[in-house]
């Protein structure tokens, strides 16, 4: 599993991103989710940062 998280601190804690048609889910590792527009995450995908890669 890999983990993000938003440099700019649009989206609070680490995360890992999921794609459902036109939606962004982001999974947040302390509980929750978030949903997004899928265009949110071409406009910041440049903000977003590797966390935790897999072993």
């Amino acid at each position: 599993m890999v983990w993000y998280r938003h440099s700019q601190g649009n989206v609070k804690g680490v995360f890992m991103p999921f794609l459902f048609k036109n939606t962004v889910c982001l999974l947040l590792k302390n509980g929750g989710a978030l949903y997004r527009p899928r265009d949110w995450l071409k406009i910041e995908h440049k903000y977003l940062k590797v966390v935790q890669k897999p072993q």
